[in-house]
């Protein structure tokens, strides 16, 4: 059995991944490890390194202190969820809505 893969950072991690929906995956299961390690330091107070192993690949990162891991999960929250906005425009595509001016009454809008 050949050993897992171990990446330094989520930046290295997320760039092996091939598709947008698998650094989506990548993404949910990285941010629900990270909470529970987050809940976990916050529940005993002692500073603990973030791992993560899912079997094939495993990331270990050294935080300097809980409020930089916090920080960190709040970044990786705010990618996935720009990922995946990316992953519904790319399926649904944009839509534009054009109105004419005169259907809106009042000073803002007709210039008087």
């Amino acid at each position: 059995m050949a050993d897992p893969v171990v990446y330094f950072s989520v930046r290295q991690y997320l760039e092996s991944c091939s598709s947008l929906q698998a650094k989506i995956d990548a993404l949910e299961s990285i941010i629900t490890n990270m909470m529970v390690t987050t809940a976990s330091m916050a529940s005993t107070g002692a500073f603990e390194p973030y791992r993560f192993d899912d079997g094939q690949t495993k990331i270990e990162i050294l935080y300097q202190n809980p409020e930089s891991m916090a920080k960190a999960l709040m970044a990786l929250q705010t990618l996935q969820d720009q990922l995946r906005a990316r992953q519904f425009n790319n399926a649904n595509g944009r839509v534009t809505r054009m109105v004419p001016g005169e259907n809106f009454i009042g000073p803002n809008y007709n210039g008087w």
